[in-house]
């Protein structure tokens, strides 16, 4: 199992229990579309554990995609790809997606 020092969930449909035990203590859960009861399941999942939850809406900045390019581009970060698919079957991706069977981030090619 890879284990992170932080989770960063971005649509929020992700198992809660399965996400924490991905994070190295000391690490960060971040909720980024976090509603008043989804954080309150995630804060009473992580009492006791050393893992610090950040939630609400978050609203990068350029600034903020980079320093995330940027730990990418050095392998300090490693983002789980699932599947691509392109900008013509983004239906198709759609549907993947609903069927809660990815494993990973799934990538539409905007521009081949």
């Amino acid at each position: 199992m890879i284990s992170m020092t932080f989770f960063f969930d971005t649509v929020g449909k992700g198992d809660i229990k399965k996400s924490i035990k991905l994070i190295k203590p000391n690490g960060h859960y971040i909720h980024s579309v976090t509603d008043p009861f989804t954080e309150m399941k995630i804060k009473k999942e992580l009492k006791n554990l050393n893992i610090k939850f950040i939630g609400g809406t978050y609203k990068p900045t350029i600034e903020h995609i980079n320093q995330i390019r940027e730990l990418a581009v050095e392998n300090k970060v490693k983002p789980v790809i699932d599947r691509y698919f392109s900008f013509g079957d983004i239906v198709s991706a759609h549907e993947y997606v609903d069927k809660s069977h990815k494993t990973g981030n799934v990538i539409i090619k905007v521009v081949e």
